[in-house]
């Protein structure tokens, strides 16, 4: 676990950025993805999330994988992220099921579920002004306090496949696809943000 802290000249521009976009939202096109995650995009390789929990799927299962390496920068609120480490045997490790799945709208499961051992690591903590980075095959969950808000930067290994990560659960998946956000659910959403970055 690597954390960086931008220099207060890069988080005040990241942070104008991020304004700026909360506060015309009418000019882009935002999804909502299950885990309770408002996004758009503000470039080819950079998206910006806003966290939400109450609009989050019942029962989502929340551990999964990337499909390309990722930089998280916290704009505002706090992210609370667990890793997993896979194991070839039992002993001390849970046993959970991991399913591939292409991402994005219209996506869903590919091949079967296997049954893999993971052990839990630390819980990482990362404030406002912090980023932190992980490469696309590390399995974790991400808890953001309400009204959080990210930037992130994705980067497309040239051995990965841009198009398909991995979900763990135990029992059933409960899928996180992304649909397009309703207007009345982007302004609450933005506006509960802004509201905490004031």
């Amino acid at each position: 676990m690597t954390t960086l802290t931008l220099s207060t000249v890069e988080q005040s521009a990241i942070r104008g950025l991020v304004i700026d976009v909360l506060e015309n939202w009418s000019r882009h096109e935002w999804t909502l993805q299950g885990l309770g995650m408002l996004r758009t995009y503000v470039g080819p390789s950079h998206r910006l999330h806003v966290w939400d929990p109450r609009f989050a799927v019942e029962d989502v299962t929340d551990m999964h994988t990337h499909p390309w390496d990722m930089r998280s920068y916290v704009v505002s609120g706090e992210v609370r992220q667990r890793r997993y480490s896979r194991h070839p045997f039992q002993g001390e490790r849970e046993a959970w099921t991991e399913q591939a799945i292409k991402c994005g709208a219209g996506g869903g499961v590919c091949g079967g579920p296997v049954q893999v051992f993971l052990a839990r690591e630390p819980v990482e903590v990362y404030a406002a002004g912090e980023s932190y980075s992980q490469t696309y095959d590390e399995i974790h969950s991400t808890s953001p306090e309400p009204g959080t808000v990210t930037l992130i930067e994705r980067t497309v290994p040239e051995d990965g496949d841009p198009d398909t990560a991995y979900v763990y659960y135990r029992g059933e998946w409960v899928s996180a696809e992304p649909r397009k956000a309703e207007v009345m659910e982007v302004n609450e959403i933005v506006n509960s943000a802004l509201e905490l970055m004031a």
